[in-house]
Order: structure tokens, then sequence, then C-alpha cells
């Protein structure tokens, strides 16, 4: 019995050293050996970071007692912290470490890294940058200097901010070129070595900061709350960094390869719809802005203005945005035109995103607006535009009729035609050809602006109290008329090395003085930029089409009311201009004439003036040698030496 019961004790005893024993073996077999001990990687490293989880984990648990702000609270926060630093490092680290970490580097791993098979069929895996990390490495220089230069500014304003004086601006520009150099230094080095794993920490903090608000709202307790903003950055940089960029870099390649087949739309007759009804709105739009910029002029004046601008927008975009539908080369359209439509859209999102970002306060101020701009364009070139395309398609496509893309086409080649022809009214008007009608108008405008030249140096006559302001404003006018008129009639003028008429500067003056009158018309509703924007433009389109287009229709009104009349008025009025120019040159010729009659004989006067003095001079200068008993043949030889000295 004795035996039995010593027997029993022993497997007793065995079996509770066996449960207390155990565990110790299995947490040393199955996580701290593999763990700290064996030799995968930086065994140092990892202990280092197993000692550094230890101290986080303690320390957070003596914050959540608040330790250091009681300090009586040390006796019970020491053992917790204790206890806590030794499951850091023995069981979470470890735990972390098997479960997670080299899940994460297996991750990792597959990032920049291709499969291919060889001629055996084995496979092959070989590392290779994808075009993502050409670009993140390639934004992330670019940010490293920029935002070196950006704090070296920085730097250099606020020395100078304290010191105002040119000590302090010459110290301000030391110190934030030194600045910017360090600051150079540092982050290109990191970038350069750590490349997609700084990026990494950057997203990690990124997503534990948008996830802290969340994760607060749990209500958990304070350690589990450290503990799942812990656990969101290791996820974050562990696993959602390199998940993202290898769905990024391979899944959107494929995305983006699928996406551009839009822009190869074989279908012409749904073609034809989509870019004629692109054309249309595009130009509304336009129209619309343009119209939005005129708010200080009358309703009529703005209708006017947004139907020019339409009908040019509606030609001349959609010169870009609508294929090519003839069987001639030379038929209207552009090959890639969904791809310039897709440009626009992209340039409109561009712009929108890069203003909200600018008006938003963002970093680097109008750089970042720019570059903001940039992304956002391209991102709706690669996938915005075509997703948009694709979806518009398969609610359109079965209603876009043959008939609705064919009557699109027509009406688009209609207004061309009619553009057509008023651009070679607008050359004609321009062109050298003489015409009655044309000198008419010639004259008539040269007696207009003679009228205001006269009136305008009569005012000042008056003003500043001038005699006879009448006889000087007339006198004003009539040369204004004659050398203004010689201008307007010329049939070529030297424009800046271009060859000009006098009808190309009636029509600049008209299109300069529309550009003035809209500008001041609406600067203080839209302000000076948009004011000078919009005078150009007004100015430029008047000069360009509305000038010879009113031209032409006046033209041919007359022409075919009265053209014995126009041609008898013309020919009078250009025979009284040539007679009078030639009459008032004569004059002219006759006091030039004069004033040289007049200068060669004050010439000639002055010179006999000279000569007489010099004769003068040399008679007493010989009177006084005489009286003086000097020897005029000791002054001769001294002429003589000094001749030949000088030669």
């Amino acid at each position: 019995m004795s035996d039995n019961t010593e027997k029993k004790k022993l497997n007793l005893l065995q079996i509770l050293v066996l449960l207390i024993v155990t565990p110790f073996v299995l947490l040393r077999e199955r996580l701290l050996k593999p763990t700290y001990e064996q030799k995968y990687g930086a065994n140092f490293f990892r202990k280092l970071l197993g000692i550094l989880t230890a101290l986080g984990m303690g320390i957070g648990r003596g914050y959540s007692m608040n330790a250091f702000t009681e300090p009586a609270a040390w006796q019970s926060y020491l053992p917790a912290a204790l206890g806590m630093a030794a499951l850091g490092f023995y069981i979470v680290f470890p735990l972390f470490y098997l479960k997670a970490w080299k899940g994460a580097t297996e991750l990792w791993e597959k990032v920049d890294t291709r499969t291919e098979k060889d001629e055996k069929g084995k496979t092959r895996r070989y590392e290779e940058k994808s075009w993502l990390t050409h670009l993140l490495l390639f934004v992330s220089h670019a940010a490293a200097i920029v935002g070196s230069v950006y704090g070296g500014w920085f730097a250099g304003n606020a020395v100078y901010a304290s010191m105002p004086n040119v000590i302090g601006g010459l110290l301000g520009i030391v110190v934030g070129l030194i600045s910017a150099g360090v600051s150079w230094v540092v982050t290109w080095a990191l970038v350069s070595w750590l490349g997609l794993q700084l990026l990494a920490l950057g997203f990690g903090a990124y997503a534990t900061q948008a996830a802290m608000p969340f994760i607060q709202s749990l209500g958990m307790a304070p350690d589990a709350t450290w503990a799942a903003n812990v656990l969101t950055f290791v996820v974050a940089v562990g696993y959602g960094f390199p998940l993202l960029h290898i769905l990024v870099s391979r899944g959107l390649k494929r995305l983006i390869t699928e996406m551009s087949k839009v822009y190869d739309e074989k279908d012409q007759n749904y073609r034809n719809v989509f870019e004629h009804t692109f054309d249309i709105l595009e130009s509304t739009y336009l129209a619309q802005a343009v119209v939005g910029m005129t708010g200080a002029l009358a309703v009529a004046t703005q209708s006017l203005i947004g139907a020019v601008v339409f009908v040019l927008a509606y030609i001349f975009v959609g010169q870009m945005v609508t294929s090519k539908h003839g069987p001639k080369e030379e038929s209207r359209g552009n090959k890639d035109s969904l791809r310039c439509a897709s440009t626009l859209v992209g340039l409109h999102l561009g712009w929108f995103q890069g203003a909200s970002y600018l008006a938003a306060g963002g970093p680097f101020g109008a750089f970042g607006a720019i570059v903001v701009g940039l992304l956002y364009a391209a991102f709706s070139y690669l996938l915005i535009f075509p997703a948009l395309y694709v979806g518009i398609r398969f609610f359109l496509k079965p209603l876009a009729h043959p008939a609705i893309g064919k009557f699109l086409v027509t009406m688009y080649d209609q207004v061309v035609n009619i553009f057509d022809k008023i651009d070679e009214m607008r050359k004609d008007v321009y062109s050298s050809k003489a015409s009655p009608v044309k000198t008419l108008v010639q004259h008539v405008t040269n007696f207009g602006v003679a009228a205001v030249a006269g009136l305008g140096v009569q005012a000042l006559a008056v003003k500043f109290a001038l005699a006879v302001p009448e006889l000087l404003g007339g006198f004003a006018a009539f040369v204004s008329w004659l050398v203004i008129g010689r201008v307007l009639t010329k049939e070529k003028i030297n424009f800046f090395g271009r060859n000009a008429n006098g009808m190309t500067v009636l029509g600049m003056l008209t299109g300069l003085s529309t550009a003035l009158l809209t500008g001041v018309a609406t600067v203080k509703a839209s302000g000076m930029t948009f004011a000078i924007i919009l005078g150009l433009l007004v100015g430029g389109v008047t000069t360009a089409w509305l000038f010879p287009l009113a031209f032409g229709i006046l033209a041919a009104l007359l022409t075919a009311v009265m053209p014995r009349t126009i041609k008898l008025v013309s020919e009078t009025l250009a025979k009284v201009h040539t007679f009078a120019w030639k009459q008032f040159k004569a004059v002219i010729n006759m006091f030039v004439d004069m004033y040289r009659y007049v200068r060669d004989n004050l010439d000639n006067f002055r010179a006999y003036i000279v000569k007489t003095w010099n004769e003068a001079y040399q008679a007493v200068k010989e009177e006084l040698d005489r009286l003086l008993g000097r020897k005029k043949g000791a002054d001769t030889k001294s002429e003589n030496k000094e001749t030949s000295d000088d030669e």
C-alpha cells in the first residue's frame, strides 16, 4: 500500500511539475527560440524591438495608472509595469513576429517582385521596380528638395523678422541656406536609404490618425485604446501599404490598359453622337463662363458676347473633339478626338481641384495647387473619363440612332461652311484690294477722328486759357484729317514686319476701342485681371471677326442700294484728300526750303564772322609784336620748329 501511495504521490507531483513547466518549455521552444535565437534575420535587431515593445507596454501601463502624475502610485505601478513589460517581451512581440512579422515580410517581398518561367518551365523570381515605385521615389525626392527649400525660406524669414535690417537679412540668408542644405541632405539620405519603407511609416501614421476617432468612439479602456492604435499602425505598415502597392502597381495598370480601350471606339454612329454632344456642352460651358465675367455689361451685350463665344468655341473645339467623318483625307475632325475630349475634362477637373486646394490653404501654396491640379488631370485622363464614357455609352448607345449622328455632323458642317464664308469675307476686307465702300468708310472714319482730335485740342486750349481756341482746334482737326487719313487710306503698311493696309489699322482701332470700353465697364464688377482678359478677348474677336463681318454686311447693302452714289462720293472724297495732301505737302516743302535757305545763309554769315575775327586778331598781334620789339624772324623760326615737330 505504501508503494502504491508513493507512486501516486510521485505521479501527482510529476503532473503538477509538468503543468507548471510545460508552458515555459512551450514558451521557449515555440516563441522565444524562433524569435530571439534563430539565425533568420538580425537577432540583435529583433531583441531591440522586443525591448522597445516591453518598454512601450510598461510605460503605457504607467500612463494608464496615472503613475506619472501621482508619484505615490509607483508602488502599485512598478509590479504592473514589470509584468506588462515581461508580457510584451516574452509573449506579445514573439507572437507579433511569428504570426504577423513574417507574413508582412512575405507580403513585402512580393512588392517589386516579378515571376517568369524559363525554358524548362521552372518559375524564376527576380526583383524589378514597378512604375509605382519609380513614381513614389521620384515624388519623395522632389518633396525632399521642395520641403528643404521651403524650410530654408521659412527659417531665413524667421531670422529676418527678428532682425529687420541688413545684418538680419544677411544672417537670414546664411541660416536659410544652412537649414535648407542640412534638411536636404537628411531627407534625401532617408528617402534614398529607406525608400518605400519611409513612405510606409508615413502611411501608417496617417492611417492611425484617421482611425483614432473611430477607436476612441468605441469607449474601450485606455490600455485597449492604446493597443488598438498600435495595432492599426502595425497593420497599416506591415500589410496595408504593401498590399495597396501591389494592387495599384499591378491591378491599376491592367485597369488603365482596359479603360484606355475606350479611346479606340469603333462605332462611328455612337461616336458622332457623343463627340458632337460633348462639343455643344463644352461650348455652352465656355460661353457661360465668359458671360459670368461680364456682370457689369447690359443683358443685350452679354447675350451678344455669349453667342459669339459659343459659336467660336463650337467651331474650334469641334475641330479637336470630333472625329474625321469624310472619305477624303482633308475632311474635318481629329483622329484623336476622344483623347482631346478627355484632356479637356482633365483640365477642368485639375483647375477646380487646384483652385479648391489653394482656397483651402494647402501646403506649398500655388506650387502645391499646381501639383494637385496636374495629378487630378492625369487621373481624369487615365480613369475618370474612360469610366464616365463607359457608363454613358451603356445607357445611350441603344438610343444612338444613325440619323441623330448624321444630323449633328451635318449641322456642324453647315456652321463651319458659314464660318468659312465669313473668313473669306474677313480676308477680303483686310486685303489690299480697293473698293468704293472701303474708300468711303475710310474717309468717313477719318472725318470722325479729325473732329474728335479738333474738339480735344480746343478743350485743352480753353482749359489752359490759350488764345483763339477755335482756331487751334480747327487747325488740329485739319492736320489730323490729313495725316491720319493718309494712314487709313494707304494700301500697304509695314506693321511689325507684316504687310497691312488702312482697313487693318481701322479694324485694330475698332478692336482696341471695344477692348477699352469692355475693360472699363467690367473692372469694378470683375476685377482688373478678368477685365483685362475679357477686354483683350472682346477686342480680338472684334478685330478678327465682328468688324469685318459688319463691314461686309454694310458693303453689301450699300453696293446693292446705291452703287453709283457710293462710287461717286468715295472718288470725290479721295480726290479732295489727295489734293489737300499735295497742297499741304507743298506748303511743308516750302517751309523746309525756307529753313534750308536761312540755315545756309547763317552758315555763310558765321564763316564770314570767323574769318574777319581771325584777320583782325592777326593784325593786332603783328602790331603788338612791332611795338614790343619782337623779331619776326625769331617768331618765324619758332613757328617753323613747331611745324617740324608736329610733322
